[in-house]
């Protein structure tokens, strides 16, 4: 897996699926780059799903669970920027703006370093491992 030098957070997304949650970053190339948290509440093999229930993904892919790609990328997102600009769809399908008040920019970047640290939080868990367990035994990955 090939892992940038560095990420600003820039945007975020709660899925209405269970709490799958996204963070939309640029990397030290300017490269948009996106980190998926895939937490469904219900383990379905829907074969339309885009991600792995219960399992961290970055640009797409499933990042192997207590592996050296997801210590040094849980790395990177402890030394993450935040600095918040939506992402273009997010502006033109909802009406935002990376502009606005000072106030709403900051009360955007503190929510979404308070949604970094959960998606941190959660991947250290035991119960990560539980669930990336439980869905590979299932689903016959592991």
């Amino acid at each position: 897996m090939n892992l940038p030098k560095r990420l600003t957070i820039r945007d975020d997304a709660i899925a209405m699926d269970g709490g799958s949650v996204a963070l939309i970053c640029t990397d030290d190339r300017g490269k948009m780059t996106e980190i998926v948290l895939a937490q469904h509440m219900v383990i379905d093999a829907d074969s339309s799903a885009d991600y792995v229930p219960g399992r961290l993904h970055l640009d797409g892919e499933p990042v192997p669970v207590r592996s050296d790609a997801e210590a040094r990328l849980i790395a990177l997102l402890r030394r993450a920027d935040v600095r918040y600009a939506p992402w273009p769809d997010r502006i033109a399908n909802n009406g935002l703006s990376s502009t606005g008040p000072p106030d709403a920019k900051a009360e955007a970047e503190a929510e979404m370093r308070e949604l970094l640290a959960e998606v941190i939080g959660v991947v250290e868990s035991p119960e990560y491992v539980d669930r990336a367990a439980e869905v590979d035994c299932r689903f016959g990955r592991g």
